[in-house]
C-alpha cells in the first residue's frame, strides 16, 4: 500500500475516513473533507489510495481480517468444541463477534458502493470457507 517510511499516514487516512463515513455517509463525504481532517494533501492520499472506494475497501478488508483472526484464535483454543463455537458466535467476553458486526454495519450504513461491500464480504467468506474445510480435513 505505501512506503515503509510513513506507515502512519495511511493509518491516519483510514481512521479519518472511517469516522467521516460513519458520521456523514460515504456519498456525502468528499475526498477534500478526508484529506483536510487528516491534515494531508490530496496527492498524499492518492499516493496510498486510488480514491474513496479504495479507502472503503481497505476499511472492510481490515475489519474482516480482524474478525477472521479472532475467529481463528477462538477456534484454536484448547476448549471443548461447543465452548469454542459459543465463543466464535460472539457469546463470550473474550471475543465479541457482535462488536465486529456492529462496526461492519456502521461502515455499511455509510451507503458506500454496493460492489465494494459485496466483493469484500465475498472474499472474506471464501477465505473462511477454505479455512474451515482445511480444519475439517485435519
Amino acid at each position: 500500500m505505501g512506503r515503509t517510511g510513513d506507515e502512519a499516514l495511511p493509518q491516519r487516512l483510514l481512521a479519518v475516513a472511517t469516522r467521516l463515513f460513519a458520521e456523514k455517509g460515504f456519498e456525502k463525504t468528499s475526498v477534500q473533507e478526508i484529506v483536510e481532517a487528516a491534515g494531508v494533501t490530496k496527492g498524499a492520499m492518492y499516493h496510498y489510495f486510488a480514491g474513496k472506494d479504495d479507502l472503503l475497501q481497505e476499511i472492510y478488508e481490515r475489519l474482516l481480517r480482524t474478525q477472521r483472526e479472532r475467529l481463528e484464535a477462538t477456534m484454536a483454543e484448547a476448549q471443548p468444541v461447543a465452548r469454542r463455537l459459543h465463543g466464535a458466535a460472539g457469546l463470550s467476553e473474550d471475543f465479541s463477534l457482535a462488536g465486529a458486526y456492529a462496526r461492519l454495519r456502521t461502515v455499511r450504513f455509510a451507503d458506500g458502493p454496493e460492489e465494494v461491500h459485496k466483493n469484500a464480504l465475498a472474499r472474506h467468506e471464501l477465505r473462511w470457507q477454505a479455512s474451515a474445510r482445511q480444519d475439517i480435513r485435519a
